[in-house]
């Protein structure tokens, strides 16, 4: 996934707070650290979502906290 660095600066520079949601946004049926969370993160408006990736030996990422 690539970050729009100027996007990114724009925002910050023309609002007074960014909203971050770690591991996206849970709840009910939507687990964390899922694509499903990070888009409701999406719908609920936040600015910025961090999730837990990890990548294997062999290449791959996984989303995974420990």
């Amino acid at each position: 996934m690539r970050v729009n660095k100027n996007k990114f600066i724009e925002k910050i520079h023309s609002n007074k707070f960014l909203i971050l949601v770690h591991r996206g946004s849970h709840g009910g049926n939507i687990v964390e650290n899922t694509s499903d969370a990070v888009k409701v993160s999406s719908l609920q408006h936040a600015d910025i979502v961090e999730i837990d990736i990890s990548k294997s030996t062999d290449g791959d990422f996984f989303i995974f906290h420990d």
